[in-house]
């Protein structure tokens, strides 16, 4: 009996598509050297259309997806999460959820852990979720960064977040989350890298500074202590070693850590992370077009490409290709290398950075960034990678002295948003291709809103520095013609020479690059209103509609600034759909309700109870027993189980993130008088109890019980003034009669 054969047997072969798959499986113990993006031609997975990155150049929102590693900076540390700062000016929003890996069942507070571990200024690793409307979706909990690694290809140097699991004796116990595989770790607290920054260690006090960038950051950026880190927060630590056998590692925190990884040691694609300190040797230096230098002889890097991790190349843009924008920090050091070149040192930390010549390679980055010789093929650069994409194959690495130098939970405080009354910028640096840099001058009050100062009379500051984009320094500059483009270009190298003084309007900081976002169009030269955060909960605003949805409207405050009226808040009583009285390019006064920072929304109300309320319940210092608030239902959460006592959670919201929910026996009574509680509807109630030490306040919504208390803080509000009344008339009466005393002496 013949058998059966299972596949055909002719000589043609006919391959029939299955489809593009989503993720591509690779052998983490074979790596592989890969090209530039600006050279990859991958045509196994779909790319988007018009989404190419220019040489030297970050890429922008178009061109992320799903599962790409980023290295950003905290600018805001609120109640629900992170908002983070990226690379390339993107921003985006890691939920206290997707922030730490807490057990199942634990029921600490999110908020209290992320707070204690991050402030603004801290560097973190995040992973892209998603990409929506231009704002990302992050996680940073260790279990998704550290997916796909095992403990066999982790190497010393290596950055990586991890899960504080308990405290020792000197040290705290943590635990790298790698998928079903689990390394423990142990890191020493931080003695030495206090807030003032003295580092008593009596070994390094007579060191030479080789490496004077470095530590200088390093010293700058210790937290008051490591103990007041909460359980279960997300760290970053530096692995130091790794024992196979007790699955256990040995780590320094990530600000202690100034020891990059060598450019001949071996590293797996798919085992970088964003946060890695390396040595890169320059392969390739990008010079751009001639016709897009806008200043002639200008010592700027257009970036380069580097080897590091023995087989892998990465992509230094433009931007990050120097150590720092301030003159004032190159000057120091310039100052600091010219001290480093009198002494001499064996120390074995310094061998690290030395290179077959005997220079220090730190050295060698502050010697050619302060020279009018950029950087050459063949030399040796000290950075940091801030993008990592495994699909595409990329790597992104930063040579900024801030980024070089990790920020841990203390941070780097500043002001998101300037109260600046003018601002005058200065040119000191273009990148062609990405933008200028500046250093600014802010004036508080102005003579003569209609003169201008002389630019003679204004003092620039070395340490306030700006960055305008190439399609923010005109309104010539967003045509989408190539004619229009080219004349630009033109009229952009006419008027920002080295050295020239421009009028500019200040929009966000920005963390991750330490400048302040410019722009320099005249059309925009007279907004005020640059930034949703300038609008606090309870602020009255007019807006126009610019559409008309089936969730709501679309609003557009100012060029800058847009928001969102949901269906709830078009009326006081909530309707199915949008009444035919609003209009396209209709004005509406609308009130503030809050940031909505997980879909980067400023949300307002156009119910007339809350914008006719002339004592807005904002923040929690306002709070007081008895006072009668309005707050609206945002959430009526029915359980499973009707028929218990907790069938329903109703949550009322006020402004900003302030909200309570009702007791139950509220629930109860409502339904007694047949009182409705749905999503949207406007609630007058009056405060019942206020707990400080939570953060907590209950209300109620009885009549009976609203106008007892109501009364009682009348009352109790009667007798403070009678007392005060009486305080004053006995203190006027004792200066009366010591004026007469004294007459009469």
């Amino acid at each position: 009996m013949d058998v059966e054969e299972d596949f055909p047997r002719t000589t043609e072969v006919v391959l029939t598509p299955l489809g593009q798959p989503r993720r591509r499986r690779e052998p983490v113990s074979q790596p592989e050297s890969f090209v530039p993006p600006s050279s990859t031609s991958n045509s196994s997975r779909p790319s988007k259309v018009g989404n190419a990155v220019s040489p030297g150049q970050l890429p922008k929102v178009d061109n992320i997806e799903a599962g790409t590693l980023l290295l950003g900076t905290v600018a805001m540390v609120t109640s629900s999460g992170l908002r983070v700062h990226l690379p390339g000016g993107m921003q985006g929003f890691a939920r206290a959820t997707d922030v730490v890996d807490l057990p199942t069942g634990d029921h600490q507070r999110l908020d209290h852990i992320v707070a204690s571990a991050f402030s603004v200024g801290s560097h973190v690793v995040a992973s892209v979720l998603e990409v929506k409307n231009g704002f990302l979706a992050l996680s940073m909990k260790p279990s998704v960064i550290n997916k796909g690694l095992r403990a066999d290809s982790i190497i010393p140097g290596m950055l990586l977040p991890s899960c504080l699991r308990s405290y020792e004796e000197h040290g705290a116990i943590i635990s790298f989350t790698m998928g079903d595989n689990e390394l423990r770790g142990f890191v020493k607290h931080d003695y030495h890298n206090k807030e003032d920054g003295n580092v008593t260690d009596k070994s390094t006090a007579d060191e030479p500074n080789v490496c004077s960038t470095l530590k200088k950051g390093k010293q700058q950026q210790g937290m008051y202590s490591t103990k007041y880190l909460m359980p279960y927060s997300t760290v970053y630590v530096v692995v130091e070693s790794v024992n196979l056998d007790r699955k256990v590692a040995n780590c320094k925190w990530a600000w202690e850590s100034d020891i990059p990884v060598a450019v001949d040691c071996s590293l797996p694609l798919l085992c970088v992370r964003p946060g890695l300190l390396l040595v890169g040797q320059i392969t390739e230096v990008h010079y751009p077009a001639a016709g897009h230098s806008s200043v002639a002889g200008s010592r700027v890097n257009y970036g380069f490409d580097i080897k590091c991790l023995s087989t892998l190349s990465a992509v230094v843009p433009a931007l990050h290709s120097v150590t720092s924008y301030s003159v004032e920090r190159l000057d120091a050091a310039k100052r600091d290398k010219d001290v480093t070149n009198n002494h001499t040192s064996s120390n074995d930390k310094a061998s690290h950075y030395m290179d077959p010549k005997g220079k220090s390679k730190a050295e060698d980055i502050l010697d050619r960034d302060n020279t009018d010789h950029p950087l050459e093929v063949e030399d040796t650069v000290i950075g940091r990678v801030i993008y990592v994409d495994h699909w595409q194959k990329t790597i992104y690495v930063s040579l900024l002295s801030h980024i070089v130098d990790w920020k841990g939970p203390k941070g780097f405080p500043n002001s998101l948003l300037s109260s600046a009354a003018k601002t005058f910028a200065k040119v000191i640096r273009s990148i062609p291709g990405n933008g200028v840099i500046f250093s600014l001058c802010r004036l508080k009050k102005l003579e003569s809103p209609a003169s201008e100062p002389d630019p003679e009379t204004l003092n620039f500051s070395s340490k306030l520095l700006g960055y305008c984009p190439q399609s923010q320094l005109s309104d010539d500059a967003r045509s989408d013609t190539t004619k229009g483009k080219k004349s630009s270009s033109f009229k952009i190298a006419m008027s920002f020479t080295l050295g020239s003084v421009h009028p500019t309007v200040e929009l966000e900081y920005d963390f991750f690059m330490r400048v302040t976002q410019l722009t320099m169009r005249q059309t925009l030269s007279k907004e005020t209103l640059v930034s949703p955060f300038q609008l606090h909960g309870g602020t009255l605003v007019k807006a126009e509609i610019t559409k008309i949805a089936k969730n709501g409207l679309n609003v557009r405050i100012s060029k800058f600034v847009h928001g969102k009226v949901t269906m709830e808040h078009l009326t006081d009583v909530p309707l199915p759909q949008v009444p035919d009285r609003y209009k396209v390019g209709a004005t509406l006064k609308l009130r503030v309700l809050r940031f909505d920072h997980v879909h980067n929304m400023l949300l307002l109300t156009a119910k007339r109870a809350m914008r006719k309320d002339s004592d807005a319940l904002t923040s929690f210092e306002q709070l007081s027993v008895g006072k009668e608030v309005v707050g609206y239902i945002s959430r009526v959460k029915r359980d499973e189980d009707n028929a218990t006592d907790r069938g329903e959670t109703v949550f009322v919201k006020f402004y900003n993130d302030l909200q309570t929910t009702l007791d139950q026996s509220e629930l109860r009574e409502a339904k007694e008088n047949e009182v409705e509680l749905n999503n949207g509807d406007v609630v007058r109630v009056v405060v019942t109890r206020i707990d400080k030490r939570r953060g907590a306040f209950y209300v109620t919504l009885t009549p009976e019980k609203m106008s007892t208390l109501k009364s009682m803080a009348k009352a109790k509000q009667k007798r403070k003034r009678k007392i005060r009344r009486e305080a004053c008339k006995k203190a006027f009466t004792n200066y009366v009669s010591s004026r007469k005393r004294k007459a009469s002496e």
